[in-house]
């Protein structure tokens, strides 16, 4: 389900679906941010996802949004989201 039919089937309205998306975008910033700043990124290797991600077990909706926007910036993911190089 794409990010506005989620908000929208949430009851927000079009002011709380863009503060959504906004957080959503800041989230994965911060994501890539602290990967950068605690892994070596240059070397090809795939890391496994909970070590960003400790507990992949609250794999919601905002969970997903945040790896796609994570993609969109950059970000490769392996195996069905369970490895990710940057």
């Amino acid at each position: 389900m794409n990010m506005a039919t989620f908000c929208k089937k949430s009851g927000m309205n079009y002011e709380q679906f863009q503060n959504y998306e906004s957080n959503i975008k800041k989230a994965a910033e911060a994501m890539i941010i602290y990967i950068k700043q605690n892994y070596k990124t240059d070397n090809g290797v795939y890391h496994d996802i909970n070590e960003i991600f400790p507990y992949n077990g609250a794999e919601t909706e905002t969970y997903y949004y945040i790896l796609q926007e994570m993609k969109n910036q950059g970000v490769e993911f392996y195996d069905n989201n369970k490895y990710w190089r940057l």
